[in-house]
C-alpha cells in the first residue's frame, strides 16, 4: 500500500533528533497497526492488525510499542532505558510477530529515513542476501516487502507511537524525542 500525497502533508516535522520525525497522532492511528502484541496475534484467527482493523491501543492513539529481538544486546539496553526512564510500552518480539508491509510503509515514511536506514546492515541475512548491493536497484515495494518477509532483516529497536517513529538505539534522541512528544518519560 502505497502512501498518498494528502498522507505526506499532513505529517509534521516537529522532531528531527536523529533523523526522526513525528506524525500526527490521528495521522498515525489511522494508517498504522502498532497496538499488535504477541498475546492479541496468538488469538485464534490472528490479531486484529493482520485483520487490517485498529487495534484499541491504535483507536485510543495513545501508548508506545517497542519492537524488538529477544536475543538484541541492543534492544536489551534500549529496554532497560525505556524502564529506568518510567516509559510505559507494549513489547512486540520482530521475529515471531513480525511487521507487516502496511506497518513497515507507514513507519518508514513517517520516519523520513532513507529505505536503507530500514534495514538492519549489520546482520547475517542481510550480509547473506547480498543486500549491500542489491537494495539500491529495488524499488520500494519490493524493498518492504522484503522486509516484512523476515523481522531479522529490520533494524532495530523501533520505538513506535502516535507521536512517530524512532529506529534504532540512540539514549540522546530518544530522551529528547519522548520528553518533547509527552510520551510518558520520568
Amino acid at each position: 500500500m502505497t502512501k498518498t500525497t494528502n498522507d505526506m502533508t499532513r505529517m509534521t516535522g516537529a522532531l528531527d533528533m536523529a533523523g526522526a520525525k513525528t506524525a500526527t497522532a490521528n495521522d498515525t492511528a489511522a494508517k498504522a497497526t502498532t497496538g499488535r502484541t504477541r498475546a492479541t496475534s496468538a488469538s485464534v484467527g490472528g490479531s486484529p492488525a493482520e485483520a487490517g482493523q485498529p487495534t484499541e491501543a491504535t483507536r485510543r492513539g495513545d501508548g508506545i510499542t517497542f519492537i524488538c529481538y529477544s536475543r538484541c544486546s541492543t534492544c536489551a539496553k534500549a529496554r532497560r532505558w525505556l524502564d529506568e526512564h518510567g516509559v510505559s510500552y507494549t513489547s512486540r518480539d520482530i521475529v515471531t510477530d513480525r511487521p507487516n508491509v502496511r506497518e513497515l510503509t507507514s513507519w518508514f515514511h513517517a520516519s523520513g529515513l532513507p529505505l536503507r536506514r530500514m534495514f538492519n546492515t549489520s546482520g547475517q541475512r542481510y550480509r547473506a542476501l547480498g543486500l549491500k548491493d542489491r537494495l539500491g536497484s529495488m524499488s520500494e515495494d519490493e524493498a518492504l516487502t522484503l522486509l516484512a518477509s523476515d523481522g531479522m532483516l529490520v533494524k532495530r529497536p523501533l520505538v513506535v507511537s502516535a507521536h512517530g517513529i524512532l529506529v534504532g538505539f540512540q539514549p540522546k534522541a530518544w530522551g529528547t524525542a519522548l520528553s518533547s512528544t509527552g510520551d510518558a518519560l520520568e
